[in-house]
């Protein structure tokens, strides 16, 4: 059987989608800036545990849920295969170096979920100069 092969986010709503696809048997590769969120996204995509998942997801939900465990996507068929890629977003060469890999690693994608949504932050630059703005996308595609 091939897997689905779905590229999204470390928290919030990427997340959220990446322990669905993952539990419904997908092969699930997250992006993120920081290793640690990485690190207990991966944790909460495999448990479900939401003390596991990064701490920006969980306090989203504090005072509402205590120490609840996602069991919404249990219905799924089998567990899919997750991993991590760590990207400095403000390195745009280095944006387009990972992208290249996973390109060159998977022979489809059948869905892009992108959405970054960090609230109201500094005016920065990447480090090629250009501005550093928040931006959202949503793609899923089917063969």
């Amino acid at each position: 059987t091939t897997r689905e092969h779905y590229l999204t986010g470390t928290n919030g709503i990427g997340l959220s989608v990446s322990r669905t696809l993952y539990s419904h048997g997908a092969d699930v590769t997250i992006l993120g800036s920081q290793q640690n969120t990485a690190d207990a996204a991966l944790d909460y995509i495999k448990t479900g545990e939401l003390a596991r998942a990064p701490q920006d997801y969980q306090d989203s939900f504090a005072g509402i849920l205590g120490t609840w465990t996602d069991n919404s996507a249990d219905g799924g068929k089998e567990s899919g295969e997750v991993r991590a890629r760590v990207v400095d977003f403000k390195d745009l060469k280095a944006v387009a170096k990972v992208a290249k890999e996973l390109a060159d690693s998977y022979d489809r994608l059948d869905g892009f979920l992108g959405i970054a949504g960090i609230g109201v932050n500094k005016f920065t630059l990447t480090d090629d100069g250009f501005e550093y703005v928040c931006s959202s996308l949503l793609l899923l595609v089917s063969p």
